[in-house]
């Protein structure tokens, strides 16, 4: 095989990869939440054996999803640079459990932006200057490491064992993204759209936890527009993000 014609295989291999792993990839990641939270929210009641149907389907979707992120984590090397990034980003994330409690109660009643102002948008800045700012580390586990990092401080504040798959399935479904968006991984819009994934997704699955743990029982009308406007609100912060992230990766470090 000659040079043109292993140039050819090349630009080949990342046309295909445009043309069906990123699309497939993305509904992928836009329809298990969804799925979740319809499927849920629609067959939800106070009966025991309803609500065990319920929590085992939520779990076994949430373990699958997880298993991409568990892998990405055994398979690919983490460099010691990206490990303590996401580290430190993951800890600024689970500060969060304290920003909304500096406003009123009675503010999350009246305001239906206010989780969207107190944690998605600030967790869109977050988690965009994460993934520009390891840009050159090649990374492929960032995301999902950020999320582990604040999924074990959330349950060593508020311990609930039936959450720890949900944060791990938040971020392996950022993850499965993020690496399948290679070709555009300086791309300011990949990292925008990776931003909105997080709030979308992070939303989503919350209100699938929420109803399962507590009974929060919302109609979709109001769950399915709340989620997209968390992820509007984080794809916001995102925009800033990008640009902290680009700052931290021009540091002498």
């Amino acid at each position: 095989m000659d040079i043109k014609d292993s140039a050819m295989n090349i630009l080949l291999s990342k046309n295909y990869h445009k043309t069906f792993i990123i699309p497939i990839t993305l509904l992928i990641t836009f329809i298990i939440p969804l799925f979740l939270l319809v499927y849920i929210t629609q067959n939800y009641g106070e009966e025991l054996e309803v609500k065990l149907k319920l929590v085992i389907v939520l779990l076994i979707l949430s373990a699958l999803v997880s298993s991409y992120g568990m892998y990405t984590m055994s398979y690919y090397k983490i460099k010691p640079k990206t490990l303590a990034t996401s580290t430190i980003f993951g800890a600024l994330l689970s500060s969060s459990i304290w920003w909304g409690m500096l406003f009123p109660p009675f503010l999350y009643k009246i305001v239906p932006i206010m989780t969207a102002l107190t944690f998605y948008f600030p967790g869109g800045i977050i988690y965009a200057a994460l993934v520009s700012a390891t840009l050159n580390e090649e990374s492929k586990t960032e995301s999902f490491y950020m999320m582990l990092v604040y999924g074990i401080i959330s349950e060593l504040i508020y311990p609930n064992p039936l959450w720890i798959l949900y944060y791990l399935g938040w971020g392996s479904l950022l993850q499965l993204v993020k690496n399948s968006l290679s070709t555009y991984k300086r791309s300011y819009l990949a990292i925008v759209l990776l931003s909105f994934l997080f709030g979308y997704v992070g939303a989503a699955l919350a209100k699938c936890y929420i109803i399962v743990n507590w009974g929060n029982w919302d109609p979709l009308f109001k769950s399915i527009p709340g989620s997209l406007i968390d992820g509007l609100f984080s794809a916001l912060g995102g925009v800033i993000g990008y640009r902290i992230g680009v700052t931290i990766r021009s540091l002498p470090v």
